[in-house]
């Protein structure tokens, strides 16, 4: 784990990471970038998505129920607004 902000940017330049933090104060010299402006996701805080379920009751406790559940999860979709 990267716990240097400025060595996550450049693992992401070099397509180590899948997202980076911007280093305070270069937030100007990213969005003058012909590249890295248009992969930057403005956003008061990172999340993450996750569905969690109790798989020890009913009908949860039905593998066949939980993969049901997992085919109809549109994993492209959610793809598309993570980038």
């Amino acid at each position: 784990m990267i716990t240097d902000v400025n060595a996550e940017l450049v693992a992401y330049k070099a397509g180590e990471m899948e997202i980076a933090r911007i280093p305070e104060g270069i937030e100007s010299v990213i969005l003058g970038d012909s590249i890295l402006s248009g992969q930057v996701l403005r956003s008061s805080q990172l999340s993450s998505l996750a569905l969690f379920m109790n798989t020890t009751v009913e009908p949860l406790n039905d593998p066949q129920v939980r993969r049901a559940i997992a085919t109809g999860i549109d994993r492209d979709r959610g793809r598309h607004f993570y980038r």
